[in-house]
This record gives C-alpha cells, structure tokens and sequence, in this order.
C-alpha cells in the first residue's frame, strides 16, 4: 500500500466507525422492551402480564401492591376499613383524567360496577358486594354482605379507575386514565407515552410534588428471543423485566455497558398431579416423585443460580409465608423405596408441558431423573394455548406451570379449595375438608397474626399432602443499559420503581 492509500485509510477509518456507532436515545426517554405484543389495552378487558404492565402506565387503582406485598394507596390518599367488610377510600380533590376532567367518587363507583357486571373478566371478586356508594365527592365506600380480608390486596387493586362515560359504554375503550403517562400512539411495535404533568402523586397521605425524570416512555415489542438480546446489548432498548433467558443474564453479567438487577421472587414453580387417578391417589407415589427431584442441580445449571428452592406457593418474602414446612431433599434411594412401598414395580406418567424450548429443556432434566428411580415419563410438549387449555380441563396426568407474583394468601382458596376443582383452579382436584376449613377461615379473618395461624397450618397441610410438588422460586431480574440509573427492582416485578429511575 501507498503512503497515500494509508494516509487515506487512516483519514477514513474514524468517520467510517463515527457513521456506524449507534446513536444513543434522549436520556429523558425510556425504552422498555417486551417480549410479546400487547394487543389490547382496553382496561375492562386486558389481563395477561403484559397488558397490565402497559396499563399501569397510563392508569391508577385505588390501591396497589407494594415490595412488602401488602396494599398502599396509588389513586387514594388515605383508606380505611372496619372488620373487613367496610372499606372507605379518600380521593385527591385535585385528581384528573388525561383529557383534562375532574376525577371523582362516580368515575369510581362507575369504574367497580363495571367490574361487577356480566360479562367482566373479574365479576367473581365483587359477588359479595352489598352497596357502593359515594358519601362525598371525594369519599368512595364499599359495603360487603360478609367479611372478606383478602378484598383490598386482591380484588380492589385489580379495577383500574376510568371516567364515568367509558366505564358505562359497551363499546371498545382507548387506553385513557389518570396515571403517570398519557397514551400518544401506536407506531409499528412501539407504544408511545408521554409524561402527564399534572399527575398527582401521593405517598402516606401526602403529595409528592417532584416529577417523573421519563418525559417519554415508549414500549418496544420484541419476540424473537435473540433479537430481543441484540436490541438491549446495543442500547436501542433500555431495559427488560423477566425477559431474558437465564443463558442470557449470565453473559449479560459479564458485559460492561448492561447492569444485571436481581430479588428474590415471588412467583412459584410447581408439578401438579391429576388426583382423580388412581396412581396419583397414593401419597408415597407423590412423594416419591418429590424425593426423585434434585431441585438444587437444577437450580444451579439449568437456572444458572436464578431460583430458590420453593417449600409453598407462598415464598418467605410474603408477611404469611410458613418457615417450618418439610422439605423434599433430593433422595434417588428414598424415591424408588416409596414406589416399592405403594406396589408400584413401574410406573408410567405422561407428563405435558409447554413446547418453550427453555421450560421443554428443564422437564427433560425432571424426566431423567424420575427414569432414575424406576418413573417411565412420556413428554408430551404443547403450544402454550393448548397445554394450558387442557390444564384448565383436567386433561392430563402430570404438568408443570407457575402462578405469577404471588402475594395474598387466599390463593390458596383459590387452587386448593375442594369447591374449586375446573373450571375453577383447583386444577389438581385436591380435597382436604380441613384445609377448606382452614382457607375460608382465613378469607375473613382481619387479625394479621390469627390469620398467619391459618395459613401456617394450610401450608403444613399441603406439605404433607403434596397436591402439587413445589419447585423453585424464580428471581426477578431486571437487566439495564448501564445509562440507567438509581432503580431498584420491585420485589414483585412490576414497572412503577423503573418510572422513578433516570438515565445518563
């Protein structure tokens, strides 16, 4: 090469490297990446993960759940409750929807009949309602026919508030509120939010007077799984909550320009057993299949370190979770002696599950390890659509899934309640007449150490009776650009500490 020729490469290279060097977003705009579309933001009829995530954006409840799993007030300024059965709630006098008018006691009592209608995704949680009503134009109260101290964790916090005209339409809404953003537009696989300044903030009773640092927040849809990789690591999105394979976050741990967020989990992972068969029916089967299970080993190579082990559906970072339960250690020896014990020489089980290739290649660990001690296991993989439908309808003998964010108790109501077999959520078909006892006690109780007594003694029981074998306890993880700045991760994974983070 010439002299010339390399004084000319030497000219070129930096505004070659200056042409293809990304350019970096606005520090006061906050791109959060998803891995799936979300398709709907109707607020009477959204409810899968996602769509919640977008819909707390732009939206308020009364209440919500914060990192010790308990309720505080989001819309209200204060709340108060009597025996579990009044609950009266005071709103900011100040408050306003995005286009501009005053939010009062009827967008809200509007807002909870619509929930309690026919046809809404919720009505359940609001049978029991005797009366709304709105003493004030500041006050809401609700009446309920019996006591019910799960009602403001999990059924208030769930009915996001929306002007009085949408909440009584039939027809489809837009993604309208009082919440911190206001929805702009739809572009491409972007939902674009702005800052809604005139936003009321209260915490403890009082305002809070200081803006969100995001002028901007947009949410970028991203589905494949290494693009979604690309995006982050490149710095076209600025973070991904719980979006990212465990592979991922290990090398994400390594690279200078991302900062890795971790906590404690609250969502459970669990294999459940189809009770109404015969072979499902003798407990030493079902805790041989615990004992068959090296939660740990899989834990560590296959989660990377990115789990706990799970003993109830109720992790330790909840207020009710029980610390004395037994836990099934890994014991091959002690497996295939229970099988002996119950007369079982071999053992078949179909075990379905979903066709992720990450959940697909942890069940193939699970299914070597029952072969181990004499379980012959037939993997059936599914689309997630299908597996869960036969899931719901008790078509299946063994499978694996995981309830999300678990943080009240009375889940376990929910799924382990003999009068909640399909199509409610005792999917297992479990039946234990005092563990109903227990739960519905539990349901009504307003005295907080009474009411841990109950759920103590229902884990003890589950323990024992292992209607599902608990698994692991998945960590919330949060990976950022390293422009990201002053957030702390919410122990339960939702977005609302991100919005108080800034970025360089």
């Amino acid at each position: 090469m010439s002299m010339r020729n390399i004084l000319y490469a030497l000219i070129l290279t930096p505004v070659f490297f200056s042409c293809t060097k990304q350019k970096l977003s606005n520090s006061d705009t906050l791109i959060i990446g998803i891995e799936s579309e979300v398709k709907n933001l109707d607020l009477k009829n959204s409810f899968d993960l996602n769509s919640s995530q977008v819909i707390s954006l732009f939206s308020q409840s009364l209440m919500r759940i914060n990192s010790d799993m308990v309720p505080e007030t989001e819309l209200a300024i204060s709340h108060k409750v009597e025996d579990a059965r009044i609950f009266s709630f005071e709103l900011p006098p100040e408050a306003t929807f995005h286009n501009g008018t005053p939010l009062t006691c009827e967008d809200v009592l509007a807002s909870f009949t619509q929930a309690s209608s026919e046809g809404s995704r919720i009505k359940s949680a609001f049978d029991d309602v005797k009366e709304y009503s709105c003493p004030t134009k500041s006050n809401f109260k609700i009446v309920l026919n019996n006591p019910k101290a799960s009602f403001l964790a999990g059924d208030v916090t769930a009915v996001r508030i929306m002007p009085k005209a949408m909440a009584e339409t039939k027809d489809p809404i837009p993604p309208m509120g009082s919440g911190p953003y206001k929805f702009v537009k739809r572009e491409n696989r972007d939902i674009i939010f702005e800052r809604f300044e005139n936003f009321t903030r209260y915490r403890n009773g009082k305002r809070i007077e200081e803006k969100q640092f995001f002028k901007k927040v947009i949410v970028r849809s991203v589905q494949d799984p290494t693009t979604r990789w690309l995006s982050l690591s490149s710095g076209d999105i600025d973070v991904l909550v719980n979006a990212l394979s465990p592979q991922k976050v290990l090398e994400a741990k390594k690279m200078e320009n991302l900062t890795v967020h971790e906590k404690p989990g609250n969502s459970f992972q669990y294999l459940g057993f189809n009770l109404r068969l015969p072979k499902f029916e003798k407990l030493k089967v079902r805790q041989a299949v615990a004992h068959a299970i090296d939660r740990k080993a899989i834990i560590q190579h296959k989660l990377y370190g990115l789990a706990s082990p799970a003993p109830s559906v109720l992790s330790p970072l909840n207020f009710y979770h029980n610390k004395n339960l037994p836990n099934y250690e890994y014991n091959p020896e002690k497996a295939k002696a229970l099988l002996k014990e119950a007369g079982f020489s071999d053992l078949n089980i179909e075990f379905k599950i979903s066709s992720d290739r990450d959940v697909s290649s942890i069940m193939m660990v699970i299914k070597e390890q029952l072969e181990k001690v004499g379980i012959k296991v037939t993997l059936r993989p599914y689309e997630f659509a299908t597996f869960f439908s036969d899931v719901q309808k008790g078509n299946f003998e063994m499978f694996s899934l995981r309830w999300v964010a678990v943080t009240e108790p009375d889940i376990m109501h929910k799924i382990f309640h003999s009068e909640q077999t399909p199509p409610g959520r005792n999917r297992v078909y479990f039946s234990n007449k005092r563990l109903d006892k227990l739960v519905t006690m539990g349901a009504v109780e307003s005295n907080l150490e009474k009411r841990r007594e109950l759920y103590n003694e229902a884990q003890e029981i589950v323990a024992k009776e292992l209607p599902y074998v608990p698994l692991w306890y998945p960590s919330n993880i949060a990976v950022t650009s390293n422009r990201i700045k002053d957030y702390d991760l919410s122990a339960i994974g939702t977005w609302a500490s991100l919005l108080e983070a800034r970025k360089e």
